[in-house]
């Protein structure tokens, strides 16, 4: 299931550790009605989202697991950077830098 097909679930410490697995995978952070962060990680996708709760105290999230031998989290992250910078013409506020890989292009 496409993570754009998720609910959105309430960003809090005991909820992402009953829910999210210790998988590969790419996440979505929401602050009062706003996306505003696209993330990934290759390994423990709770970790990751349990280090954004200390540093950014996001509203919702929402994410995907990313497995098999033809998909990366990687690749998925910039899926998703593209997709929302095709539509609101920039990055989502907290994603400072851009860390999409863009060698297919040069």
């Amino acid at each position: 299931m496409s993570i754009h097909n998720k609910r959105w679930s309430s960003a809090t410490r005991s909820h992402v550790k009953d829910i999210v697995r210790e998988k590969p995978g790419v996440y979505e952070l929401k602050s009062f009605g706003e996306l505003k962060y696209i993330g990934m990680d290759g390994k423990n996708l709770q970790r990751q989202i349990l280090e954004h709760l200390n540093e950014k105290n996001p509203n919702k999230f929402r994410y995907e697991t990313v497995t098999g031998f033809f998909s990366s989290p990687k690749k998925r992250e910039d899926e998703l950077l593209d997709w929302y910078e095709n539509r609101y013409s920039r990055l989502p506020p907290w994603n400072k830098n851009d860390t999409r890989d863009n060698s297919l292009f040069l």
